[in-house]
């Protein structure tokens, strides 16, 4: 997530910024993508629900 976040410039969208980072670490790319979206809602960086807030939700 963090490898993402800070290389998210250098790419054209998120999106590639995952792809990337994917490759890297041999994961698959959507994985990476939604745990950095998860990882910026956690962190107040984008709108939607936090972990904390869909867990509350769905309990």
């Amino acid at each position: 997530m963090r490898l993402a976040n800070e290389h998210q410039s250098e790419y054209p969208s998120l999106a590639a910024a995952a792809a990337a980072v994917a490759k890297q670490l041999g994961f698959g790319k959507e994985t990476v993508c939604r745990c950095v979206i998860q990882d910026q809602l956690d962190a107040g960086t984008r709108d939607g629900a936090t972990t904390q807030e869909s867990e509350e939700i769905n309990s």
